[in-house]
């Protein structure tokens, strides 16, 4: 499981956000299409074969743009604080 979850991270990382969740966008239409057209029974099958690695991928994805946020809120908090302290500096 280790093993598919380092390679869907690495997929989430070279993807941007809005692919992401095109992916389980269309994942999710694509099992209600199924799910109103095909017998109770597939619902298992479905679940399991496509609704688990989806959503390991959404975790993998959730956690790349979790990370690549807070490094751009750190970056935006501490260009603010320059730009603070200079004002102070200029007056």
């Amino acid at each position: 499981m280790a093993v598919v979850y380092n390679w869907m991270l690495r997929h989430a990382e070279a993807m941007p956000r809005w692919k992401g969740h095109a992916i389980i966008g269309v994942t999710f239409v694509f099992s209600v299409v199924v799910l109103l057209i095909a017998p109770v029974w597939v619902l298992l099958p479905l679940w399991v074969f496509v609704w688990a690695p989806v959503s390991v991928f959404s975790h993998a994805l959730n956690s790349v743009w979790k990370e690549r946020d807070q490094v751009k809120k750190h970056r935006i908090d501490a260009a603010f604080r320059t730009k603070k302290l200079l004002k102070g500096f200029r007056e």
